[in-house]
Protein backbone atom coordinates (compact mmCIF):
# COMPACT_ATOMS: atom_id res chain seq x y z
CA UNK A 1 0.00 0.00 0.00
CA UNK A 2 2.74 2.18 0.65
CA UNK A 3 3.97 2.27 -3.30
CA UNK A 4 0.46 3.33 -4.13
CA UNK A 5 -0.86 7.22 -4.71
CA UNK A 6 -3.27 8.72 -2.28
CA UNK A 7 -6.89 9.63 -3.20
CA UNK A 8 -8.22 11.64 -0.50
CA UNK A 9 -12.40 11.96 -0.24
CA UNK A 10 -13.63 14.43 1.57
CA UNK A 11 -17.23 13.76 2.99
CA UNK A 12 -19.74 16.56 2.78
CA UNK A 13 -22.98 15.62 3.44
CA UNK A 14 -26.40 18.02 3.08
CA UNK A 15 -28.01 18.92 6.24
CA UNK A 16 -29.83 21.67 7.84
CA UNK A 17 -26.85 22.28 9.82
CA UNK A 18 -24.08 22.36 6.96
CA UNK A 19 -21.74 25.26 7.35
CA UNK A 20 -20.76 27.58 4.64
CA UNK A 21 -17.39 29.00 3.84
CA UNK A 22 -17.80 32.90 4.38
CA UNK A 23 -15.20 34.78 2.22
CA UNK A 24 -13.44 34.84 5.44
CA UNK A 25 -13.05 31.62 5.84
CA UNK A 26 -10.51 30.49 2.57
CA UNK A 27 -8.41 28.25 3.56
CA UNK A 28 -8.06 25.10 5.28
CA UNK A 29 -5.16 23.77 7.80
CA UNK A 30 -5.68 20.34 7.14
CA UNK A 31 -2.87 17.08 7.65
CA UNK A 32 -3.77 13.57 7.28
CA UNK A 33 -2.51 10.68 9.55
CA UNK A 34 -1.76 7.40 7.90
CA UNK A 35 -2.68 4.33 10.12
CA UNK A 36 0.18 2.17 9.17
CA UNK A 37 2.62 4.56 9.83
CA UNK A 38 5.13 4.69 12.44
CA UNK A 39 3.71 8.33 14.15
CA UNK A 40 1.63 7.93 17.02
CA UNK A 41 -1.79 9.72 16.78
CA UNK A 42 -0.64 10.98 20.56
CA UNK A 43 1.96 13.06 19.21
CA UNK A 44 -0.27 14.71 16.97
CA UNK A 45 0.37 18.52 17.50
CA UNK A 46 -3.37 19.15 16.85
CA UNK A 47 -3.53 22.60 17.52
CA UNK A 48 -1.81 23.53 13.81
CA UNK A 49 -5.34 22.18 12.07
CA UNK A 50 -8.80 22.65 11.62
CA UNK A 51 -9.10 19.83 10.19
CA UNK A 52 -7.48 16.11 10.79
CA UNK A 53 -8.34 13.18 8.46
CA UNK A 54 -7.41 9.82 9.31
CA UNK A 55 -6.16 7.63 6.45
CA UNK A 56 -7.61 5.29 5.50
CA UNK A 57 -10.93 3.58 4.85
CA UNK A 58 -11.34 0.92 2.22
CA UNK A 59 -14.06 0.47 -0.52
CA UNK A 60 -15.15 -3.51 -1.40
CA UNK A 61 -14.87 -3.82 -5.34
CA UNK A 62 -18.30 -6.06 -5.34
CA UNK A 63 -20.02 -4.28 -2.99
CA UNK A 64 -18.75 -0.72 -3.10
CA UNK A 65 -19.37 -0.69 0.75
CA UNK A 66 -17.01 1.21 2.65
CA UNK A 67 -14.86 -0.57 5.39
CA UNK A 68 -12.44 0.11 7.94
CA UNK A 69 -9.61 -2.70 7.83
CA UNK A 70 -9.20 -4.75 10.89
CA UNK A 71 -6.11 -3.73 11.41
CA UNK A 72 -6.86 -0.27 12.14
CA UNK A 73 -9.97 -0.47 13.80
CA UNK A 74 -8.89 0.53 17.44
CA UNK A 75 -6.70 3.57 15.66
CA UNK A 76 -10.13 4.66 13.42
CA UNK A 77 -12.48 4.56 16.77
CA UNK A 78 -10.03 6.77 19.07
CA UNK A 79 -8.18 8.99 16.87
CA UNK A 80 -11.30 11.81 17.01
CA UNK A 81 -10.91 11.84 21.00
CA UNK A 82 -6.87 11.81 21.29
CA UNK A 83 -6.81 14.76 18.49
CA UNK A 84 -9.71 16.67 20.05
CA UNK A 85 -7.75 17.12 23.80
CA UNK A 86 -5.53 19.17 22.66
CA UNK A 87 -7.75 20.92 20.20
CA UNK A 88 -11.84 20.58 20.78
CA UNK A 89 -12.24 22.51 17.59
CA UNK A 90 -10.42 20.22 15.49
CA UNK A 91 -12.64 18.32 12.74
CA UNK A 92 -12.13 15.03 11.97
CA UNK A 93 -12.97 13.22 8.62
CA UNK A 94 -12.51 9.74 7.10
CA UNK A 95 -9.87 9.72 3.92
CA UNK A 96 -10.86 6.45 1.68
CA UNK A 97 -8.28 4.80 -0.28
CA UNK A 98 -9.05 5.12 -3.98
CA UNK A 99 -5.85 3.15 -5.43
CA UNK A 100 -4.10 4.82 -8.19
CA UNK A 101 -5.70 8.02 -9.86
CA UNK A 102 -5.00 8.99 -13.57
CA UNK A 103 -2.77 11.74 -12.31
CA UNK A 104 -1.13 9.77 -10.07
CA UNK A 105 -0.51 7.51 -12.30
CA UNK A 106 0.56 9.82 -15.12
CA UNK A 107 3.69 10.63 -12.60
CA UNK A 108 4.91 7.80 -11.66
CA UNK A 109 4.39 6.63 -15.40
CA UNK A 110 1.88 3.44 -14.76
CA UNK A 111 -0.71 2.58 -17.02
CA UNK A 112 -3.89 4.22 -15.82
CA UNK A 113 -7.00 2.53 -15.45
CA UNK A 114 -10.36 3.25 -13.64
CA UNK A 115 -10.35 3.25 -9.78
CA UNK A 116 -13.78 1.50 -7.77
CA UNK A 117 -14.65 5.30 -7.10
CA UNK A 118 -14.50 6.67 -10.45
CA UNK A 119 -16.42 3.28 -11.87
CA UNK A 120 -19.57 4.56 -9.69
CA UNK A 121 -20.26 7.90 -11.04
CA UNK A 122 -22.53 6.10 -13.69
CA UNK A 123 -24.19 3.67 -11.75
CA UNK A 124 -26.54 5.32 -8.87
CA UNK A 125 -26.98 1.86 -7.13
CA UNK A 126 -23.09 1.87 -6.66
CA UNK A 127 -23.66 5.12 -4.83
CA UNK A 128 -25.86 4.49 -2.81
CA UNK A 129 -24.37 1.38 -1.31
CA UNK A 130 -21.27 3.46 -0.85
CA UNK A 131 -22.97 6.36 0.74
CA UNK A 132 -25.18 4.36 2.63
CA UNK A 133 -22.15 2.88 4.10
CA UNK A 134 -20.29 5.61 4.57
CA UNK A 135 -22.88 7.23 7.08
CA UNK A 136 -22.90 3.92 9.21
CA UNK A 137 -18.90 3.61 9.41
CA UNK A 138 -18.64 7.74 10.00
CA UNK A 139 -21.44 7.60 12.84
CA UNK A 140 -19.63 4.09 14.03
CA UNK A 141 -16.13 5.92 14.39
CA UNK A 142 -17.67 8.80 16.52
CA UNK A 143 -18.97 10.97 13.46
CA UNK A 144 -16.07 11.58 11.69
CA UNK A 145 -17.24 13.39 8.62
CA UNK A 146 -20.71 13.91 9.86
CA UNK A 147 -20.74 17.88 10.85
CA UNK A 148 -20.76 19.45 7.48
CA UNK A 149 -17.67 19.87 7.14
CA UNK A 150 -17.15 22.71 4.74
CA UNK A 151 -15.47 21.54 2.05
CA UNK A 152 -11.85 22.86 1.13
CA UNK A 153 -12.62 25.18 -2.05
CA UNK A 154 -10.67 26.67 -5.21
CA UNK A 155 -12.46 29.86 -5.56
CA UNK A 156 -12.41 31.66 -8.97
CA UNK A 157 -12.94 34.73 -7.54
CA UNK A 158 -10.08 37.93 -8.85
CA UNK A 159 -6.68 36.87 -9.01
CA UNK A 160 -5.58 39.29 -7.13
CA UNK A 161 -7.63 38.41 -3.97
CA UNK A 162 -5.31 35.08 -3.90
CA UNK A 163 -3.94 35.05 -0.65
CA UNK A 164 0.16 35.63 -0.14
CA UNK A 165 1.54 32.85 1.80
CA UNK A 166 -1.03 29.87 1.25
CA UNK A 167 0.09 26.56 -0.20
CA UNK A 168 -3.22 25.90 -2.15
CA UNK A 169 -3.79 26.93 -6.05
CA UNK A 170 -5.96 29.73 -7.58
CA UNK A 171 -7.95 28.70 -10.28
CA UNK A 172 -7.49 32.19 -12.65
CA UNK A 173 -9.86 33.17 -14.74
CA UNK A 174 -8.95 33.70 -18.71
CA UNK A 175 -10.07 37.18 -18.62
CA UNK A 176 -7.95 38.15 -15.61
CA UNK A 177 -5.24 36.68 -17.19
CA UNK A 178 -5.54 38.26 -20.75
CA UNK A 179 -5.98 41.86 -19.10
CA UNK A 180 -2.91 41.14 -16.70
CA UNK A 181 -0.73 40.76 -19.81
CA UNK A 182 -2.17 43.13 -22.35
CA UNK A 183 -3.82 40.40 -24.23
CA UNK A 184 -0.63 38.05 -24.30
CA UNK A 185 0.98 40.86 -25.62
CA UNK A 186 4.77 40.72 -27.70
CA UNK A 187 5.75 43.66 -25.35
CA UNK A 188 4.81 41.48 -22.34
CA UNK A 189 6.68 38.11 -23.74
CA UNK A 190 9.06 36.70 -22.12
CA UNK A 191 10.73 34.00 -23.68
CA UNK A 192 9.80 30.47 -24.81
CA UNK A 193 10.84 26.97 -23.51
CA UNK A 194 9.03 23.33 -24.07
CA UNK A 195 5.82 24.62 -23.06
CA UNK A 196 5.12 26.81 -24.90
CA UNK A 197 5.39 31.29 -24.67
CA UNK A 198 5.89 32.76 -21.02
CA UNK A 199 4.56 36.29 -20.26
CA UNK A 200 4.66 38.83 -17.46
CA UNK A 201 1.64 40.27 -16.57
CA UNK A 202 0.33 42.40 -13.92
CA UNK A 203 -2.64 41.86 -11.62
CA UNK A 204 -4.93 44.75 -10.66
CA UNK A 205 -3.30 44.68 -7.16
CA UNK A 206 -0.44 45.33 -8.66
CA UNK A 207 1.51 41.63 -8.06
CA UNK A 208 4.05 40.65 -10.86
CA UNK A 209 2.99 37.55 -12.39
CA UNK A 210 4.76 35.26 -14.94
CA UNK A 211 1.99 33.16 -16.92
CA UNK A 212 3.61 30.00 -18.78
CA UNK A 213 0.52 29.26 -22.03
CA UNK A 214 0.35 25.75 -23.56
CA UNK A 215 1.34 25.64 -26.80
CA UNK A 216 -1.11 24.14 -29.93
CA UNK A 217 2.52 23.07 -31.14
CA UNK A 218 3.73 22.22 -27.89
CA UNK A 219 5.75 19.16 -27.40
CA UNK A 220 4.79 19.16 -24.18
CA UNK A 221 1.36 18.65 -23.01
CA UNK A 222 -1.49 17.78 -20.80
CA UNK A 223 0.68 15.34 -18.72
CA UNK A 224 3.17 17.83 -18.44
CA UNK A 225 0.63 20.61 -17.05
CA UNK A 226 -0.99 17.78 -14.66
CA UNK A 227 2.11 16.87 -13.39
CA UNK A 228 3.22 20.53 -12.69
CA UNK A 229 -0.32 21.25 -10.97
CA UNK A 230 -0.63 18.07 -8.94
CA UNK A 231 3.33 18.32 -7.54
CA UNK A 232 3.50 22.08 -7.29
CA UNK A 233 0.43 22.23 -5.10
CA UNK A 234 2.08 19.83 -2.56
CA UNK A 235 5.89 21.20 -2.76
CA UNK A 236 6.53 24.13 -0.47
CA UNK A 237 10.19 25.11 -0.17
CA UNK A 238 11.95 28.44 -0.65
CA UNK A 239 14.32 27.51 -3.30
CA UNK A 240 11.44 25.90 -5.53
CA UNK A 241 9.26 28.38 -7.86
CA UNK A 242 6.25 29.55 -6.26
CA UNK A 243 3.11 28.60 -8.28
CA UNK A 244 0.25 30.81 -7.68
CA UNK A 245 -2.19 28.87 -9.67
CA UNK A 246 -3.59 27.46 -13.21
CA UNK A 247 -6.22 28.20 -16.22
CA UNK A 248 -8.21 25.99 -18.14
CA UNK A 249 -10.72 28.08 -18.96
CA UNK A 250 -11.58 28.12 -22.79
CA UNK A 251 -9.55 24.99 -23.09
CA UNK A 252 -6.20 26.80 -22.53
CA UNK A 253 -3.97 25.86 -20.49
CA UNK A 254 -2.02 28.19 -18.32
CA UNK A 255 0.47 28.45 -15.32
CA UNK A 256 0.70 31.18 -13.40
CA UNK A 257 3.81 31.53 -11.12
CA UNK A 258 5.10 34.24 -8.83
CA UNK A 259 7.35 36.66 -11.39
CA UNK A 260 11.36 36.61 -11.02
CA UNK A 261 12.81 40.27 -11.64
CA UNK A 262 16.20 38.50 -12.24
CA UNK A 263 14.73 35.80 -14.75
CA UNK A 264 16.75 32.69 -15.07
CA UNK A 265 20.39 31.63 -13.83
CA UNK A 266 21.58 31.58 -17.93
CA UNK A 267 20.97 34.61 -18.90
CA UNK A 268 24.12 35.63 -16.69
CA UNK A 269 26.66 32.51 -16.71
CA UNK A 270 26.60 32.71 -20.48
CA UNK A 271 26.68 36.39 -21.03
CA UNK A 272 30.29 37.80 -21.00
CA UNK A 273 28.99 41.21 -19.71
CA UNK A 274 26.46 40.13 -17.07
CA UNK A 275 28.28 37.26 -15.68
CA UNK A 276 30.45 39.40 -13.93
CA UNK A 277 27.36 40.56 -11.13
CA UNK A 278 28.03 36.97 -10.12
CA UNK A 279 31.06 36.82 -8.27
CA UNK A 280 31.88 33.83 -6.34
CA UNK A 281 30.29 35.10 -3.11
CA UNK A 282 26.95 35.49 -5.38
CA UNK A 283 27.71 31.81 -6.70
CA UNK A 284 27.80 29.73 -3.72
CA UNK A 285 24.61 31.24 -2.72
CA UNK A 286 22.87 29.89 -5.77
CA UNK A 287 25.01 26.71 -5.90
CA UNK A 288 23.38 26.38 -2.01
CA UNK A 289 19.73 27.10 -2.72
CA UNK A 290 19.84 25.04 -5.74
CA UNK A 291 21.46 21.93 -3.24
CA UNK A 292 18.66 23.05 -0.71
CA UNK A 293 15.96 22.74 -3.32
CA UNK A 294 17.31 18.95 -4.15
CA UNK A 295 17.81 18.17 -0.62
CA UNK A 296 14.08 18.81 -0.12
CA UNK A 297 12.82 16.81 -3.26
CA UNK A 298 14.53 14.27 -2.51
CA UNK A 299 15.10 13.57 1.43
CA UNK A 300 12.88 15.73 3.35
CA UNK A 301 9.74 16.61 0.93
CA UNK A 302 6.40 14.63 2.12
CA UNK A 303 6.94 12.79 -1.61
CA UNK A 304 10.11 11.75 -3.53
CA UNK A 305 10.38 13.79 -6.56
CA UNK A 306 13.10 13.64 -9.72
CA UNK A 307 12.85 16.56 -11.29
CA UNK A 308 14.99 15.43 -14.17
CA UNK A 309 15.01 18.29 -16.14
CA UNK A 310 17.63 20.48 -14.23
CA UNK A 311 19.42 23.10 -15.63
CA UNK A 312 20.65 26.72 -16.09
CA UNK A 313 17.62 27.91 -17.81
CA UNK A 314 14.98 26.36 -15.22
CA UNK A 315 17.03 27.96 -12.34
CA UNK A 316 14.97 31.20 -11.32
CA UNK A 317 16.26 34.41 -9.50
CA UNK A 318 14.41 36.33 -7.85
CA UNK A 319 14.62 40.02 -6.75
CA UNK A 320 17.45 39.58 -4.35
CA UNK A 321 18.92 36.66 -6.85
CA UNK A 322 17.85 33.65 -4.39
CA UNK A 323 17.71 30.70 -6.78
CA UNK A 324 14.28 28.78 -7.46
CA UNK A 325 14.34 25.26 -8.79
CA UNK A 326 11.54 25.96 -11.31
CA UNK A 327 9.59 23.72 -14.62
CA UNK A 328 8.22 20.43 -12.67
CA UNK A 329 6.45 19.06 -15.87
CA UNK A 330 8.94 16.26 -16.59
CA UNK A 331 9.17 15.72 -12.78
CA UNK A 332 8.28 11.89 -11.42
CA UNK A 333 7.35 10.72 -8.27
CA UNK A 334 9.66 8.07 -7.16
CA UNK A 335 9.43 5.24 -3.73
CA UNK A 336 12.05 6.02 -1.37
CA UNK A 337 12.56 2.25 -1.28
CA UNK A 338 12.91 2.37 -5.00
CA UNK A 339 16.65 2.43 -6.38
CA UNK A 340 15.30 3.04 -9.99
CA UNK A 341 12.51 2.86 -12.00
CA UNK A 342 11.69 2.64 -15.84
CA UNK A 343 10.04 4.88 -18.29
CA UNK A 344 9.27 4.55 -22.38
CA UNK A 345 8.85 8.29 -22.95
CA UNK A 346 12.48 9.91 -23.15
CA UNK A 347 12.95 13.37 -22.26
CA UNK A 348 14.98 16.21 -20.78
CA UNK A 349 17.52 18.49 -22.22
CA UNK A 350 20.59 17.24 -24.04
CA UNK A 351 24.15 17.84 -21.98
CA UNK A 352 21.91 17.68 -18.33
CA UNK A 353 20.20 13.91 -18.88
CA UNK A 354 22.47 10.94 -17.44
CA UNK A 355 24.07 8.44 -19.80
CA UNK A 356 21.36 5.47 -18.17
CA UNK A 357 18.22 7.11 -18.77
CA UNK A 358 19.55 7.67 -22.53
CA UNK A 359 20.55 4.61 -23.31
CA UNK A 360 18.38 2.24 -21.02
CA UNK A 361 15.55 4.36 -20.05
CA UNK A 362 16.35 3.94 -16.66
CA UNK A 363 15.99 7.05 -13.89
CA UNK A 364 17.32 6.90 -10.59
CA UNK A 365 17.87 9.15 -7.51
CA UNK A 366 20.67 9.64 -9.42
CA UNK A 367 18.99 11.50 -11.96
CA UNK A 368 19.48 14.72 -10.69
CA UNK A 369 22.68 14.91 -8.96
CA UNK A 370 24.30 14.15 -12.50
CA UNK A 371 22.32 17.36 -13.83
CA UNK A 372 23.60 19.41 -10.78
CA UNK A 373 26.89 17.84 -11.77
CA UNK A 374 26.68 19.68 -15.09
CA UNK A 375 24.87 22.76 -13.84
CA UNK A 376 28.21 23.45 -10.82
CA UNK A 377 30.62 22.97 -13.51
CA UNK A 378 28.71 25.42 -15.63
CA UNK A 379 28.66 27.95 -12.39
CA UNK A 380 31.98 27.65 -11.82
CA UNK A 381 33.22 28.11 -15.18
CA UNK A 382 30.50 30.11 -16.85
CA UNK A 383 30.96 27.89 -19.67
CA UNK A 384 28.15 25.83 -22.32
CA UNK A 385 27.83 22.33 -22.16
CA UNK A 386 26.82 22.15 -25.79
CA UNK A 387 30.22 23.48 -27.18
CA UNK A 388 33.44 21.85 -27.72
CA UNK A 389 36.95 22.76 -25.64
CA UNK A 390 40.52 21.68 -25.41
CA UNK A 391 42.55 22.44 -28.22
CA UNK A 392 41.66 20.72 -30.81
CA UNK A 393 38.14 21.24 -29.79
CA UNK A 394 36.90 17.65 -29.55
CA UNK A 395 36.03 17.75 -26.17
CA UNK A 396 32.98 18.20 -24.32
CA UNK A 397 32.50 20.30 -21.14
CA UNK A 398 32.38 17.23 -18.88
CA UNK A 399 35.43 15.66 -20.92
CA UNK A 400 37.89 18.59 -20.74
CA UNK A 401 36.94 19.73 -17.18
CA UNK A 402 38.41 15.73 -16.29
CA UNK A 403 41.23 16.21 -18.27
CA UNK A 404 42.18 19.70 -17.12
CA UNK A 405 41.75 17.85 -13.79
CA UNK A 406 43.92 15.52 -14.05
CA UNK A 407 46.36 17.39 -15.53
CA UNK A 408 46.23 19.45 -12.53
CA UNK A 409 45.64 22.49 -14.68
CA UNK A 410 41.84 23.14 -12.97
CA UNK A 411 42.16 26.93 -12.42
CA UNK A 412 42.20 26.80 -16.74
CA UNK A 413 38.69 25.51 -16.27
CA UNK A 414 37.71 28.58 -13.67
CA UNK A 415 35.91 31.98 -14.63
CA UNK A 416 39.10 33.62 -13.94
CA UNK A 417 36.65 36.73 -12.45
CA UNK A 418 35.81 34.57 -9.70
CA UNK A 419 37.98 35.16 -6.26
CA UNK A 420 37.39 32.64 -3.85
CA UNK A 421 40.18 33.81 -1.25
CA UNK A 422 37.56 35.17 1.64
CA UNK A 423 35.34 32.17 1.00
CA UNK A 424 35.28 28.80 2.86
CA UNK A 425 33.41 27.45 -0.33
CA UNK A 426 36.57 26.82 -2.87
CA UNK A 427 36.00 26.90 -6.51
CA UNK A 428 38.74 23.87 -6.85
CA UNK A 429 36.22 22.01 -4.10
CA UNK A 430 33.20 22.85 -6.16
CA UNK A 431 35.30 21.24 -9.44
CA UNK A 432 35.90 18.42 -7.65
CA UNK A 433 32.57 17.27 -6.37
CA UNK A 434 30.90 18.01 -9.97
CA UNK A 435 33.13 15.31 -11.59
CA UNK A 436 32.03 13.07 -9.01
CA UNK A 437 28.21 13.69 -9.48
CA UNK A 438 28.55 13.20 -13.70
CA UNK A 439 30.46 9.84 -12.95
CA UNK A 440 29.24 7.38 -15.82
CA UNK A 441 28.17 4.40 -13.28
CA UNK A 442 25.12 5.88 -11.19
CA UNK A 443 26.27 4.08 -8.60
CA UNK A 444 29.56 6.33 -8.37
CA UNK A 445 27.63 9.08 -8.60
CA UNK A 446 27.02 10.63 -4.37
CA UNK A 447 23.85 10.79 -3.03
CA UNK A 448 22.28 14.98 -3.02
CA UNK A 449 22.77 14.70 0.91
CA UNK A 450 26.46 13.76 0.62
CA UNK A 451 26.91 16.34 -2.02
CA UNK A 452 25.76 18.99 0.73
CA UNK A 453 27.77 17.40 3.23
CA UNK A 454 30.87 17.70 1.10
CA UNK A 455 30.25 20.87 -0.04
CA UNK A 456 29.75 22.33 3.47
CA UNK A 457 33.01 20.27 4.89
CA UNK A 458 35.97 20.68 3.29
CA UNK A 459 37.71 18.53 5.63
CA UNK A 460 35.20 15.55 4.52
CA UNK A 461 37.66 12.71 1.79
CA UNK A 462 36.01 12.79 -1.79
CA UNK A 463 36.20 9.51 -3.06
CA UNK A 464 38.26 9.81 -7.16
CA UNK A 465 36.77 10.03 -10.18
CA UNK A 466 36.86 8.19 -13.39
CA UNK A 467 35.95 9.70 -16.95
CA UNK A 468 33.16 11.13 -17.05
CA UNK A 469 29.85 9.80 -19.18
CA UNK A 470 29.50 10.50 -22.84
CA UNK A 471 33.53 10.58 -22.96
CA UNK A 472 35.19 9.85 -26.37
CA UNK A 473 39.33 9.62 -24.95
CA UNK A 474 39.71 6.19 -23.39
CA UNK A 475 39.99 6.15 -19.54
CA UNK A 476 43.43 6.04 -18.64
CA UNK A 477 42.82 2.27 -16.35
CA UNK A 478 40.59 1.02 -18.37
CA UNK A 479 42.10 1.49 -21.80
CA UNK A 480 38.25 2.03 -22.98
CA UNK A 481 35.85 5.12 -23.89
CA UNK A 482 32.67 4.93 -21.69
CA UNK A 483 29.99 2.20 -22.34
CA UNK A 484 27.63 5.63 -22.74
CA UNK A 485 29.56 6.71 -25.74
CA UNK A 486 29.62 3.78 -27.47
CA UNK A 487 25.76 3.18 -27.05
CA UNK A 488 25.16 6.75 -28.32
CA UNK A 489 26.49 6.50 -31.04
CA UNK A 490 24.26 3.55 -32.64
CA UNK A 491 21.00 4.98 -30.28
CA UNK A 492 17.61 5.63 -32.70
CA UNK A 493 17.36 9.25 -33.31
CA UNK A 494 13.63 9.35 -33.22
CA UNK A 495 13.60 8.24 -30.24
CA UNK A 496 15.08 10.97 -28.43
CA UNK A 497 12.87 13.55 -30.20
CA UNK A 498 11.29 14.94 -27.35
CA UNK A 499 14.76 15.90 -25.87
CA UNK A 500 14.60 19.45 -25.78
CA UNK A 501 18.21 20.82 -27.25
CA UNK A 502 20.36 23.65 -25.60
Amino acid sequence: MASKTIFILLFNFLSSQLLHFSEAETWVKAGYWYAYGEFPVQDIDSALFTHLLCAFAEVNPSTYQLFIPSASEQDFSTFTSIVKRKNPSVKTLLSVWNGISETGKSITGEKVNDSVLSSMISESSKRKSFIDSSMKTARRYEEMALRGIPSPRITTTAAENFPRGGPYLQVFRFANIKAATNNFSSANKLGEGGFGPIYKGTLPGGQEIAVKRLSASSSQGLEEFQNEVTLTARLQHVNLVRVLGYCTEKEKKMLIYKYMPNKSLDLYLFDPMRRNMLDWEKRVHIIDGVTQGLLYLQEYANITVIHRDLKASNILLDDVMNPKISDFGMARLFRKDAYEANTDRIVGTYGYVPPEFVTKDIYTMKYDVYSFGVLLLQIISGKRNTCYYGPHENLNLLEYAYDLWNDERGTEFIDPSLDDSSSPCKIMRCMQIALLCVQENSGDRPSMLEVFTMLKNDSMAASSHKRPAFSVKADKNTGSTSASQQEICSFNDPQISELEPQ
